[in-house]
């Protein structure tokens, strides 16, 4: 199963509160069927798009380097 719109990632809008809680949403999701989990964040304005993307990459970086 494909997860196309999941916000684990922490400290993005209301993704995980910390690496720890989004690393365990991962094992849960895996352990409940799920192949594939994609970062979704919303992007809240316009202006704030480039440095969303920025911080998502960033988050999404270390969440794999953690799992």
């Amino acid at each position: 199963m494909v997860d196309f719109h999941s916000h684990v990632l922490p400290d993005i809008d209301d993704g995980a509160d910390s690496m720890e809680e989004a690393v365990r949403l991962c094992e849960i999701a895996k352990e409940s069927g799920t192949d594939k989990l994609i970062a979704t964040p919303h992007l809240a304005k316009l202006d704030e798009t480039a440095d969303l993307i920025r911080l998502r990459d960033s988050r999404l970086d270390e969440l794999r380097r953690e799992l």
